[in-house]
């Protein structure tokens, strides 16, 4: 039989005895800032701004012959917008979600704009850093800012190298960038 416990009783004594033991904890817990709810400001890619990038992304390529897909994805990596140039392969939708998701998650953290600098960065020799299976960090993912808030990314794959892909990504960022101020 499992001892009954009283939560409250438990968390009183853990934060009289955490003042000693984790000074950074008790202060956590004492200060009344973290009590008070504060409203929380997201700001979001609407659909036509996505749909807009993504067309112009696809149109880019294609004026230079490439048959290309672009997808914009929210700050949680959550597809907005794709778009499947005429011709492009069918792994070209995952690829370019996969370069809009690594630019999305990584680009703020490393100080970075685009998932080919990220993968640069980590990839380097002597790196222990691990890519996730679903994750591209090769150029072609640009993040979408709002401000100096990252509120999503625009990934594109189908040309012949990731460089022409970050061209074409940036053409439809440039499109909505406007928009973003």
């Amino acid at each position: 039989m499992r001892p009954t416990v009283n939560f409250f009783s438990w968390r009183r004594r853990l934060l009289i005895r955490g003042a000693a033991i984790c000074p950074l904890f008790a202060d956590a817990t004492l200060d009344a800032s973290l009590v008070r709810a504060e409203p929380l400001t997201v700001h979001h890619i609407s659909a036509k701004a996505a749909n807009e990038a993504v067309m112009e992304a696809v149109s880019a390529c294609a004026q230079k012959g490439y048959a290309a897909t672009a997808t914009v994805v929210d700050q949680d990596a959550v597809r907005l917008a794709v778009l499947r140039g005429d011709g492009a392969g069918v792994h070209t939708a995952d690829v370019s979600w996969g370069k809009a998701y690594g630019a999305v998650s990584f680009a703020p953290v490393y100080g970075q704009e685009d998932s080919g600098s990220v993968g640069r960065l980590k990839l380097s020799p002597g790196s222990s850093f691990q890519v996730p299976d679903h994750m591209v960090l090769r150029g072609g993912g640009v993040t979408i800012k709002f401000g100096s808030e990252v509120v999503g990314a625009i990934g594109v794959s189908g040309s012949p190298s990731a460089d022409l892909d970050e061209t074409c990504a940036r053409a439809g960022y440039e499109k909505i960038k406007a928009s973003f101020k």
